[in-house]
C-alpha cells in the first residue's frame, strides 16, 4: 500500500507577510457543505503541491500538483476524495508546498 501521511501541525503566531513569501488564505466558506475555495499567492514560479489530509494524516485529495507561475491562484474543493467519493463531516488539513515554503491550515466539512 502506498500512502502519504502528514503529522505535526502547530499554530504559528500571526505576523505580516511580504509579497516575497508563500501565502495561503483561510478557505471560504468555512465550514462548508458543498464546496470551498482556497486562495494562495506564490512569490515565484515553481512546482506546487496543494493537498488535503484527514486528522489521522492520511492523504484525502490532491487539489494541485505541478508547475505554476508566480502570483495569485485559487482552487475550489468539492469535498470529495481522490476517488470521487464525498468525505465525511469533520476537520481536515490542507497543505500548500512551493519551493522551500509550506503553509498548512484547517477546514471543516459539514454534511
Amino acid at each position: 500500500m502506498n500512502a502519504e501521511w502528514v503529522t505535526g501541525v502547530a499554530g504559528q503566531p500571526e505576523r505580516s507577510i511580504s509579497k516575497h513569501e508563500l501565502r495561503m488564505e483561510p478557505n471560504r466558506p468555512n465550514p462548508f457543505k458543498q464546496w470551498t475555495r482556497i486562495d494562495y499567492q506564490l512569490p515565484a514560479a515553481g512546482t506546487v503541491s496543494l493537498k488535503v489530509y484527514n486528522v489521522a494524516g492520511q492523504l484525502v485529495r490532491t487539489l494541485a500538483e505541478g508547475f505554476q507561475p508566480a502570483g495569485a491562484h485559487a482552487v475550489r474543493w468539492d469535498g470529495r476524495d481522490d476517488r470521487g467519493r464525498e468525505v465525511s463531516s469533520g476537520v481536515y488539513l490542507y497543505r500548500l508546498t512551493a519551493g522551500s515554503g509550506t503553509a498548512t491550515r484547517k477546514l471543516t466539512v459539514v454534511r
